[in-house]
């Protein structure tokens, strides 16, 4: 890449070619049109743009803009590719519902087309449907029937700042009475609700006439941090539902199946007996 001229379509056909090559991969002059029509999606996403000092100011020369240059930077996922970013997040929750990923996925989709107030929609039904889940497995497992009914009729009649209240509130015990490993939880309370409610307040900006304005870097910053909230839920999830199956093999044991609990919960960790 010249120093003096800067970025220029000509370094980076130069710069692809020397990449293909290291990954025993071929790039031939005729896919220069394709890599012409992925700078162009990347101009019109704000990544790049056409210019790259006061003395080339046209094409063929670019520059990455302040929000290309946070891009590139980020250690996250890459939204640019919905199927590597939706691989990073179900490797690690394989159990994630099919809808929560839907939403995600279109949402990117959205995104890399400049529709925000749409990505906004998506990301905030995603967040939703991920809030939805978790209060369930949570209000499943608790034994205090009250408790348990509370949550359930929450899930009837949604309400997100009672929802929040209820969840943080019995995360917070259980982290307080030490029941919730910090390996599951890692200082999450908090965390988790920040990340919801800036979803939920980009959603309602979205959807509401009486807002115009949703910011694309709160959405990329959304996009790149949710991997890391959906993780962190889904092993909340994991451990609730796995205390009630716990809690089911104990009643079950003490009406008369003859076998220690300690033995069942063996057989269930060790996925002999069946999750659900």
């Amino acid at each position: 890449m010249s120093k003096n001229k800067g970025p220029q379509f000509s370094s980076a056909v130069a710069g692809v070619t020397d990449l293909a090559k290291s990954r025993s991969l071929s790039f031939k002059k005729s896919d220069q049109l394709l890599l012409q029509e992925v700078i162009w999606h990347m101009i019109t996403e704000r990544i790049i743009n056409i210019g790259s000092n006061h003395m080339n100011i046209n094409w063929p020369h670019f520059r990455l803009t302040e929000f290309g240059k946070e891009a590139a930077d980020s250690h996250y996922p890459n939204y640019h590719n919905p199927t590597a970013y939706l691989k990073s997040i179900k490797d690690k929750c394989p159990s994630l519902d099919s809808s929560l990923i839907q939403y995600i996925h279109e949402g990117l989709n959205c995104f890399k087309s400049n529709l925000l107030f749409a990505t906004a929609v998506m990301l905030g039904a995603a967040s939703e449907k991920l809030v939805l889940t978790l209060l369930d497995s949570i209000a499943q497992a608790i034994p205090n029937e009250k408790l348990k009914k509370n949550g359930l009729k929450l899930l009837d009649r949604p309400n997100l700042p009672l929802i929040f209240d209820y969840l943080t509130t019995n995360i917070d015990q259980n982290i307080s009475s030490k029941k919730l490993p910090y390996s599951v939880h890692q200082g999450s309370s908090t965390h988790l609700q920040s990340a919801f409610e800036m979803i939920r307040v980009q959603r309602n900006k979205a959807v509401h006439p009486n807002f115009s304005i949703v910011s694309k870097e709160k959405i990329f910053l959304t996009i790149q941090t949710f991997p890391a909230v959906i993780e962190t839920t889904y092993r909340i999830q994991q451990h609730y539902f796995n205390l009630k199956s716990k809690n089911r093999l104990n009643n079950e044991s003490s009406s008369g199946a003859g076998l220690p609990d300690a033995f069942l919960i063996r057989l269930y960790e060790s996925h002999i007996l069946p999750h659900n």
